[in-house]
């Protein structure tokens, strides 16, 4: 839940300022700051991975901590600039696609009527007009 928390405060925190918006270059601080957020989130909320940060070098974190956490930054970076870059080329394949399906399906030239079998009434509204009660003067006075 503590990484849920933080990562919606880091999104509106992205969302909130217009350079961190268009990606590029904010996106490796951006993903740094995550990195480093969840780490110390993890590190705040307990648990066994994360119990040897007071005995690491630099900021509690051991020099595999560290080049583990650069390397992970680096492969999400290169990722997701290769997926901002495939995006648009991929919609615009899938428009295609879904354009020629569309145009293969035929349609029949004259809809065809629909017609009820039988006239169907509701036992409900069946029981309602024989319970009704009648009182009252007669219609036509």
């Amino acid at each position: 839940m503590l990484l849920v928390g933080f990562s919606a405060v880091l999104v509106a925190v992205m969302a909130a300022v217009p350079v961190l918006r268009r990606g590029g270059p904010a996106l490796v601080p951006i993903l740094a700051a995550g990195q480093l957020g969840a780490h110390t989130t993890l590190a705040f909320g307990g648990g066994g991975h994360h119990a040897d940060m007071a005995s690491g070098p630099i900021g509690g974190m051991s020099a595999q901590m560290l080049a583990a956490h650069a390397v992970a930054i680096g492969v999400c970076a290169a990722l997701i600039a290769a997926a901002e870059r495939i995006g648009p080329r991929t919609e615009a394949a899938l428009r295609a696609v879904v354009a020629a399906v569309v145009v293969a399906i035929p349609v029949l030239e004259r809809p065809r009527s629909w017609r009820p079998v039988t006239e169907v009434h509701p036992l409900v509204s069946a029981l309602c007009r024989v319970s009704v009660s009648r009182r009252g003067p007669p219609l036509f006075v």
